[in-house]
């Protein structure tokens, strides 16, 4: 799996990208053209990340994104009441 600079961006490491990817407890297909995933993945921490992948040509997946999982993919009801507003 590669992972660009951007992933980066909030401060979270290589080992802890590729653990939660690999330990992840959910996937979402979020995106077309290129085809993007979200994960949902506890790192070396325990901690639950979300990561962001775009998937190549060549079927490989490259991280864009990783941060500290929000509180809108932690808690499946805050979604709802987002919508209901």
């Amino acid at each position: 799996m590669r992972i660009y600079r951007s992933a980066f961006k909030h401060g979270v490491a290589e080992a802890n990208i590729e653990t939660a990817v690999a330990s992840s407890h959910r996937r979402f297909r979020i995106g077309e053209d290129p085809v993007r995933w979200l994960y949902l993945g506890s790192d070396t921490a325990g901690r639950f990340l979300e990561i962001i992948t775009i998937m190549g040509d060549d079927g490989g997946e490259t991280v864009i994104h990783a941060m500290k999982a929000r509180k809108q993919y932690l808690d499946p009801t805050s979604a709802r009441r987002r919508k209901r507003k």
